[in-house]
C-alpha cells in the first residue's frame, strides 16, 4: 500500500532542534554512523556561517520520519549580480553531501518527491541549486543527483577525487610503500625517542598543538580558525560523535611532531586533518603515523580506511579504490530563458559540462 508522504520545510534555527532525535534515530535506523549529516555536524554550521539560512527538508511517511534532506539558502555574488543559492548545509569542512533516509524508504520515490518540491517552490526561496560533495559511493546522493539532473535545467561534473583502502580488497601493490614507511618508522625509533598514541583523546592541548602544526604548513585553512577548533571541541563532545573522533600523534621531547584528527565509526576510518613538524620532515613521521593507523585499524577489524577529498601521492601510493565527488549546479526547468542563459554562463566559468537543455 503507498503510503502518504509529507514534506515539512523548517527555515529557522528554533525549529531544528525538535528535529534532531528523529534525525538521529534515522540514521541510527540505516545500520551506520555518517559522519557529515549528523546533527551534531550540520546545525552548528549554521552560526559558523552566518549568512547560511536553514533550508532542511523532513520527509514523513505515515507521520513518521523517513528521510532529511539538510539543505541552506546561501547569498553570492556573481558578475557583479547577487543571487541565492540552495546549497548543503554540512558546509566547506564537510568531504561528502547526503542525505539520511530510513533502510525501509522507497528512495526513487522520496527523491523525485523531494526534487519535484524543491522546483515548484523554487520561486521566491532561490534562484541556482549547487551542491558538492556527492559521492559516487553514496546510492541516494547519486539517486539524488541523476533526478536533478532529468527534472530540472541542469549541469554536472566530478568536483573532487577521493580514494580508499578496502581491505577486503587485495592492494598488493602498495607493498613497496608500507615497506618504505616501515623503514622510515624503524629509522625514526633509532634516531629518536618517541612515543606513540593511537585512538587517544582530544585534549584542548593536543587540539592546539594539532592548529599550531597545521597552521605552520596551511596558514589560510579554515582548520586553524578559532570558531572551526571550538566547533571540533564541542563535536567531541556531542552526542553523535562521542567516542568516534580518531586522534593519534606521535611525540618526541613532549612535543607533537606528527598527529592526526579524523573520524573512526566502527567500519570506515576518515582520514581528516593529518599534521606533522616540518622540523623533523626528514624523519618522515607522517608517514610513519599514517602506516600505524592503517595498521592499527585493519588489525581492529575495520573494512575502510577513507583519505577522503584530494589526490596527493601518498594517498595514491596507499588506496586500491577510488571515486568521484560530483557537483551539480542549475535552476527549475520552468525557470525562464534568463536564469538558464545564467546557469549556461556560470557553469561555462566553472568547466560544467550541460546535461539538460535550454528552452
Amino acid at each position: 500500500m503507498m503510503r502518504c508522504m509529507r514534506i515539512v520545510l523548517h527555515q529557522t534555527l528554533s525549529e531544528l532542534p525538535s528535529l534532531t532525535d528523529a534525525w538521529r534515530k534515522l540514521i541510527a535506523d540505516g545500520g551506520g554512523f555518517r559522519i557529515f549529516d549528523s546533527p551534531d555536524w550540520v546545525l552548528p554550521q549554521f552560526d559558523l556561517d552566518p549568512t547560511l539560512m536553514p533550508h532542511v527538508l523532513a520527509v514523513y511517511a505515515d507521520q513518521e520520519l523517513t528521510g532529511v534532506f539538510p539543505f541552506a539558502i546561501k547569498t553570492r555574488r556573481y558578475l557583479g549580480a547577487t543571487f541565492r543559492e540552495l546549497v548543503h548545509a554540512a558546509g566547506d569542512a564537510a568531504d561528502y553531501a547526503s542525505f539520511p533516509l530510513h533502510p525501509a524508504a522507497n528512495r526513487g520515490r522520496v527523491v523525485r518527491e523531494v526534487v519535484r518540491w524543491l522546483t515548484d517552490n523554487q520561486a521566491g526561496d532561490w534562484d541556482f541549486y549547487h551542491i558538492e560533495g556527492l559521492s559516487e559511493r553514496d546510492a541516494v546522493a547519486q539517486l539524488f543527483r541523476l533526478t536533478l539532473l532529468t527534472q530540472t535545467y541542469g549541469h554536472s561534473r566530478i568536483g573532487a577525487l577521493t580514494s580508499h583502502i578496502d581491505f577486503t580488497l587485495p592492494y598488493e601493490r602498495t607493498s613497496k610503500t608500507r615497506a618504505n614507511a616501515q623503514r622510515r618508522l624503524r629509522k625514526l625509533e633509532r634516531e629518536l625517542e618517541i612515543s606513540i598514541t593511537i585512538g587517544g583523546n582530544l585534549t584542548p592541548a593536543i587540539l592546539n598543538e594539532f592548529r599550531d602544526l597545521h597552521a605552520a604548513g596551511f596558514p589560510d585553512y579554515g582548520f586553524n580558525l578559532a570558531a572551526m577548533q571550538s566547533f571540533y571541541q564541542s563535536l567531541a563532545e556531542s552526542e553523535d560523535f562521542r567516542n568516534k573522533i580518531e586522534v593519534s600523534y606521535i611525540s618526541h621531547a613532549g612535543r607533537v611532531i606528527a598527529g592526526h584528527f579524523g573520524f573512526a565509526d566502527g567500519e570506515s576510518v576518515y582520514y581528516y586533518v593529518p599534521v606533522y613538524d616540518q622540523a623533523y620532515q626528514s624523519h618522515g613521521p607522517g608517514k610513519s603515523l599514517l602506516l600505524m593507523l592503517i595498521e592499527h585499524y585493519q588489525q581492529a577489524g575495520y573494512r575502510y580506511f577513507d583519505f577522503l577529498r584530494g589526490w596527493e601521492s601518498y594517498k595514491q601510493d596507499w588506496a586500491n579504490a577510488a571515486s568521484g565527488n560530483h557537483t551539480v549546479f542549475g535552476c527549475a526547468e520552468n525557470a525562464g530563458l534568463r536564469r538558464k542563459l545564467m546557469v549556461n554562463l556560470l557553469a561555462a566559468r566553472r568547466s560544467l559540462p550541460c546535461f539538460s537543455r535550454l528552452g
